[in-house]
């Protein structure tokens, strides 16, 4: 989808303005907003690598963290799902350390729907750890998951519906182009 680690940056930024000025005041159920932002986070590791994503992650988790006022959560969340997407890619399409570099999970050389399983389990990852840390006890576990499983798949449909205008846009670029 995005190979260019400069669109990468361009896409992330774009994604966390939509997230700061529009997501943020949508709340479903009194509770679940759609964080399209990590969208764009997750894909920051098949540009740059681990560590500089970890990086971004954090960076962009205390943007959205001094716009909610959530007191560090976004930056931990970010960080923690970066740090699992590589192991997670891996077990999801069976690659070796190599093969991971420059992979994209959303090309349409891997099936434009392959990356989809792995994107909703990063998403509950995030979700988990916003909901049960701001619980803040371990016996609201459960109630963190409900509340991850929710949260999650209406972030996973919004970022579809974002995956597959920004398909349609860069195939009409593509076209032009010749």
């Amino acid at each position: 989808m995005i190979k260019q680690p400069l669109r990468a940056v361009l896409f992330l930024v774009v994604l966390l303005l939509l997230q700061v000025v529009v997501f943020d005041h949508v709340v479903l159920g009194g509770y679940i907003v759609p964080y399209v932002y990590v969208l764009g986070v997750l894909l920051l590791p098949f540009c740059f690598g681990r560590g500089k994503a970890m990086l971004c992650a954090f960076a962009v988790g205390l943007v959205m963290d001094l716009f909610q006022q959530s007191g560090g959560l976004h930056a931990m969340a970010c960080v923690l799902t970066v740090y699992l997407c590589e192991p997670l890619t891996r077990v999801f399409f069976r690659l070796s350390e190599k093969e991971l570099e420059g992979f994209d999970p959303f090309t349409a050389k891997n099936g434009r729907t392959a990356g989809l399983p792995l994107l909703l389990v990063l998403l509950l990852i995030q979700y988990l750890v916003l909901y049960w840390v701001e619980a803040g006890r371990f016996s609201a576990l459960l109630s963190a998951l409900g509340h991850a499983f929710l949260g999650a798949g209406v972030t996973f449909a919004v970022s579809v519906v974002i995956l597959s205008l920004n398909s349609v846009r860069s195939g009409r670029s593509r076209r032009r182009q010749w």
